[in-house]
C-alpha cells in the first residue's frame, strides 16, 4: 500500500509496527486503522492458542509430535501454527496495544505471565522442536482485512483533506 511502511520486529515475546508520521488529518484515521487491524490480527493469535485438540494423557501417549527428529516426524496431530491449549496461560497472555508514540503510530502484541518464557520455544523452535508459526500464519491470514481498513482510512484521509482544501 502506497505510503504506509509494516514492519514485523520477531523477537518472539514482541511483534511491533511502525506507521507513517502522524498529523491532523492523517493521526486519527490511521490510528484507527492501526487499532482495527491489530485487535484482529491478536484475536487469531488467540484463536490459534485456545483449541484442546489433545489431552495431556493423549500427549504424553503420543511421544514428542513436534519432535525434529525420531519416530513422530510426520505425524503431528494437528497443523504447527496450532497451539494445544493446556493450562491455558498461553491463551490468556496474549495482549497488544496500540497508541501514539514519538509522533508514531505504534502497535505491539506480546505475551505475559508464565508464558512469556515458553513463547520464544514454541515460535522459533529449538534444537529438538519444530517452529511454530503461530504469528506467521495469523499474519497471513489477517492480511487482507488489515489492507482493507488502511484503504477505507485514505479515503476517510482524501474526503477529509479535499473537505479542507
Amino acid at each position: 500500500m502506497p505510503g504506509v511502511k509494516m514492519e514485523y520486529k520477531h523477537n518472539y515475546a514482541k511483534v511491533q509496527a511502525t506507521q507513517l508520521r502522524t498529523s491532523k488529518y492523517v493521526g486519527p484515521a490511521l490510528l484507527e486503522a492501526q487499532k482495527a487491524g491489530w485487535q484482529l490480527f491478536g484475536k487469531q493469535v488467540k484463536r490459534f492458542s485456545g483449541r484442546r485438540y489433545m489431552s495431556l494423557k493423549q500427549m504424553a501417549q503420543a511421544g514428542h509430535p513436534y519432535s525434529k527428529r525420531g519416530s513422530s516426524v510426520g505425524r503431528i496431530p494437528a497443523p504447527p501454527w496450532i497451539i494445544n491449549l493446556q493450562s491455558g496461560a498461553l491463551y490468556r497472555g496474549w495482549a497488544w496495544w496500540t497508541r501514539i508514540q514519538g509522533g508514531k503510530i505504534r502497535s505491539a502484541l506480546f505475551v505475559k505471565g508464565k508464558a512469556r518464557q515458553y513463547i520464544k520455544f514454541l515460535v522459533g523452535g529449538t534444537s529438538k522442536m519444530i517452529r511454530r508459526p503461530i504469528l506467521d500464519r495469523s499474519e497471513k491470514l489477517t492480511r487482507p482485512k488489515r489492507n482493507r481498513f488502511y484503504v477505507r482510512a485514505y479515503d476517510r484521509i482524501r474526503k477529509r483533506w479535499n473537505q479542507v482544501s
